[in-house]
């Protein structure tokens, strides 16, 4: 007993201080790296969701835009051809292309897109036991590099991007070389200066776990976020709010198929009939 109390009596007032600092800031990195590694497992749920969103109601709405450009579109030949009764249905189709080329790139993109994010979130899915060794990883490296030192502060941020990336795209490799290349503390040259990098480190990470929550607290708030939480809740209630939407889209693009077939058979109609006038002011 007089032992320890020798030991521990041994101690000055500056490493104690450095002591208490350094279990602070180590249990504030370790809540950075597990609000982190939440925040991207929040950004991987919300990816899947999103897939599943575009595979099962996305698709149907950019079809319901498609028909919506394309009523658009004959609606313009019409106006077109009424208020030039001479010029050809060839010179009416590239008029209106070339008016409208912005609007269908638009439509264009937000189908690559869909695709795009259903591509995605089929790389993700990836085995149990390599998703928990991801996980790890993730935690071991964001404590390191989220944040590091300051005047490393530039070297963290380029890394930590580099481990999100690999962490979002399930490159498990990368994150075990990553893994290899973590190197200890540097010590700092005199205890008073090791307080206070000790103290300054300890205002960043209160900092940067607000900044974290803050980011959390932003896609909480986001619109697909929230239809998220609005369609898990209608499936706890045995809904599936999907299908729901899925079906209402169905009937205006039901409806939409229906006005297009009649303004095309309209345009066609006056089409044909100018032809077949100019045919006859040939003859006579």
């Amino acid at each position: 007993m007089n032992r320890r109390f020798e030991i521990v009596s041994q101690k000055s007032i500056e490493d104690l201080i450095i002591e208490i600092e350094t279990k602070k800031i180590e249990a504030k990195r370790e809540q950075i790296a597990q609000l982190c590694l939440e925040l991207e497992e929040m950004k991987l749920d919300l990816r899947r969701f999103e897939a599943e969103y575009g595979a099962r109601v996305g698709k149907l709405l950019v079809e319901l835009d498609k028909l919506n450009l394309k009523l658009k579109e004959y609606s313009l030949k019409i106006e077109t051809a009424n208020a030039n009764p001479n010029m050809t249905e060839e010179e009416i189709d590239q008029l209106i292309e070339k008016r409208l080329s912005k609007e269908k790139a638009k439509v264009e993109k937000q189908e690559k897109m869909l695709g795009e994010i259903e591509d995605r979130s089929k790389s993700e899915e990836s085995d149990r036991a390599e998703r928990e060794e991801m996980r790890r990883l993730y935690l071991k490296l964001a404590k390191k590099y989220h944040p590091d030192k300051a005047e490393d502060k530039r070297k963290s941020e380029r890394m930590m991007a580099i481990i999100n990336k690999a962490y979002e795209e399930g490159d498990l490799q990368l994150l075990r070389k990553l893994s290899v290349q973590v190197d200890g503390e540097i010590e700092e040259p005199t205890k008073r200066r090791k307080i206070e990098r000790l103290r300054e480190e300890d205002k960043r990470l209160d900092r940067v776990i607000v900044e974290l929550r803050e980011e959390m607290e932003r896609i909480r708030r986001s619109p697909m976020y929230r239809l998220k939480c609005q369609v898990e809740a209608a499936k706890r209630r045995g809904e599936d709010l999907f299908e729901r939407m899925a079906e209402e889209v169905r009937g205006k693009i039901k409806t939409l198929r229906f006005r297009l077939e009649l303004m095309s058979a309209r345009f066609k109609s006056m089409m044909s009939l100018r032809k077949s006038l100019r045919g006859m002011m040939r003859w006579l």
